[in-house]
């Protein structure tokens, strides 16, 4: 899976976790309205509004054979999570941790990854801040993200689904 900025340079304004003891799916929802799911609809939701010139800057994923849990923050010290589970889980394995940091000035723009009935595995895109309150033009966005688009090239988690990139 694949869910990327929107082509006139909006952002992340909302995401969506469903969650249990995985993660089981993921929405994330941009500033043009438009918004891309993966995974399955197993779990209760958290839904992570971004406010006014907010954008998140760092994600913890806790994960196995599949992602079981998810924490994000924003430039504004918001948190949101932990989403999924904390621990050991029969049959799952060894849970990791990893945590990602964006490059000061940088935002998340995206996700990728593989999904079945649950999120497998997750990556990120991170691309230079386009928040509404840092307006620049299209052309500079467009510009900006050909040049200065980092993406995690690791995925954290297992190797079953389907890719979503």
């Amino acid at each position: 899976f694949d869910a990327f900025l929107p082509p006139a340079g909006g952002h992340v304004v909302e995401i969506g976790v469903k969650n249990g003891a995985l993660i089981d799916g993921l929405a994330v929802m941009f500033s043009d309205s438009s918004e891309s799911r993966f995974g399955g609809d197993g779990g209760g939701e958290a839904r992570f509004a971004l406010g006014g010139g907010e954008f998140i800057t760092e994600v913890e994923v806790r994960y196995g054979r599949f992602v079981q849990g998810l924490t994000f923050w924003t430039n504004k010290g918001q948190k949101m999570g932990p989403c999924g589970a904390k621990g050991f889980f029969l049959g799952l394995g060894r849970v990791q941790v990893v945590r990602l940091m964006a490059p000061r000035r940088y935002m998340l723009a995206g996700v990728h990854g593989r999904c079945g009935k649950f999120i497998d595995s997750i990556g990120f895109h991170w691309a230079p801040v386009t928040s509404g309150a840092e307006m620049v033009s299209e052309a500079k966005v467009r510009t900006c993200l050909q040049k200065q688009l980092l993406s995690s090239t690791e995925c954290f988690g297992g190797s079953g689904g389907a890719a979503f990139d």
